[in-house]
């Protein structure tokens, strides 16, 4: 899977840009998301002005995020726990 995002923090100078590639492991039997693996490049760029000077900043990196899902019930009833 391919994720594009752009966020904007209010405190921030500029806005976040992440493009994200990964897997999403989905339990077809439960219909639920098991786990989600994502990495790519972050970058920023934006201005902050503070006492009548403007100051310019950017920044470049990787990221990785990763998430698992436990499922002890769904409906009701008890899912069987693997190991």
């Amino acid at each position: 899977m391919i994720v594009n995002v752009t966020a904007r923090d209010p405190a921030a100078p500029g806005p976040i840009k992440m493009t994200l590639t990964g897997d999403l492991y989905h339990a077809l039997d439960l219909q639920r998301m098991l786990a989600l693996e994502l990495s790519g490049d972050i970058t920023t760029r934006g201005r902050v002005t503070s006492n009548g000077m403007t100051v310019t900043v950017s920044g470049q990196g990787q990221i990785a995020i990763s998430e698992t899902q436990r499922w002890l019930k769904i409906a009701g009833k008890e899912v069987p726990q693997g190991d």
